[in-house]
């Protein structure tokens, strides 16, 4: 049970203080959107979204499109082998024309976000914290968009305090002071109250210590598009030696406005965009990461799975995967896609006991390609 009681403040105290956030994040709408799952979307005009409270958007106005749409490079798939995840918009056309859906956050989200993001950043130092495989950039370059097809799956979570991420990373600057976006699907019972696989993003400006957050748990990512909310819930998931399912993903900088936009699906979904103002040193990113992350919290003798939760050693179908990761530089001037090549990449894990990546693979359509996966029983007990 979360512990309500926060740095000595008396429930009353803080009971005032959730009602305040919520006064702030749930913003009066002309219709709400309630899913099957239980979420209740908000379609909130567009021009008093929570984003719009940050101090640095007082007077921000609102990109209602990207100033171009950057050259990706043709994919020739093979339908036998995946398909792509469709199922990522609101029922019922969305939210009306002037107004964008955002999921309503209750008391009890609240609670245990607050908990949940005291502890983030999460450390590696121990039985609890964070370990990763992941595929990253590596030298003195400057990147302006990554993109990636990421196999969607729905790894076994083993306590409310775990969660896993299979992701898209862009950042700059030191730990203390990291600018990075982050951009995929979470399985997270503390945020979502449940053990489904969503679409999520997360932001920051100071490595996590006092700003940014998930999706639009705070002021700063602008929503754009009516009907993809971040945070919904993503059908049909991929099973192991079954019919896998992926979804596109990709953050790109606009080289007019410098604001970073959110892009995906196959039907190159424009959802919203990052204003360049909420950041402090993300004129480019200096460092790419694909993979996936296990979060481990609370007294559970089990590391939670990534990906599938298959190692990578067991092959396409079982294993989790991330297909035709591709970047934008200076090479193509900061409007289109280049591959990965394995001399500008390196392969992490920080745990190979546990979660592995596999490196370079060849997969339907071309490009670089991995494989990653872990957790659970292969890993040995914790020391707890």
């Amino acid at each position: 049970m979360i512990n309500r009681a926060v740095e000595g403040r008396s429930l009353s105290e803080e009971d005032t203080q959730l009602q305040r956030k919520l006064k702030l994040l749930n913003k009066a709408s002309i219709k709400s959107i309630q899913k099957r799952d239980g979420d209740i979307y908000d379609c909130v005009d567009i021009k008093k979204q929570p984003a719009l409270d940050h101090p640095n958007l007082k007077n921000h106005k609102i990109q209602m499109r990207p100033t171009f749409s950057p050259k990706r490079l043709v994919s020739h798939e093979d339908p036998s082998m995946v398909n792509s995840i469709r199922i990522v918009k609101l029922e019922d056309e969305g939210c009306p024309y002037g107004t964008v859906p955002i999921r309503r956050i209750t008391k009890e989200d609240l609670i245990r976000t607050e908990s949940f993001s005291n502890n983030y950043p999460f450390t590696v130092d121990d039985a609890t914290g964070s370990h990763f495989a992941n595929i990253s950039t590596i030298g003195d370059y400057a990147y302006y968009g990554a993109r990636g097809y990421i196999g969607v799956y729905n790894p076994q979570i083993f306590s409310e305090y775990h969660h896993t991420d299979s992701l898209i990373s862009i950042s700059n600057g030191p730990p203390q002071e990291l600018n990075s976006i982050d951009v995929g699907w979470t399985v997270n019972p503390v945020l979502y109250h449940d053990n489904q696989t969503r679409l999520f993003t997360r932001w920051t400006r100071d490595g996590y210590q006092k700003t940014g957050c998930y999706n639009t748990n705070c002021p700063g990512f602008v929503q754009i598009d009516p009907s993809t909310p971040l945070g919904i819930a993503l059908q049909p998931i991929s099973v192991p030696l079954g019919q896998q399912y992926e979804i596109g993903i990709e953050v790109y900088q606009d080289k007019v406005t410098e604001n970073w936009w959110l892009v995906v699906g196959n039907e190159h979904t424009t959802v919203g965009y990052w204003p360049k103002s909420i950041f402090t040193s993300l004129s480019f990113a200096d460092k790419i990461v694909w993979g996936g992350a296990g979060h481990i919290g609370g007294n559970v003798h089990h590391y939670p799975y990534i990906g599938s939760g298959r190692w990578p050693e067991e092959g396409y179908g079982k294993a989790g995967y991330f297909r035709q990761i591709q970047v934008m530089s200076l090479k193509t001037k900061g409007y289109g896609y280049d591959d990965v090549d394995g001399s500008m990449i390196d392969v992490f894990s920080d745990y190979l006991n546990c979660y592995r990546a596999s490196g370079f693979v060849n997969l339907t359509g071309g490009g670089y390609s991995f494989l990653y996966g872990g957790g659970g029983s292969h890993c040995p007990p914790m020391n707890i």
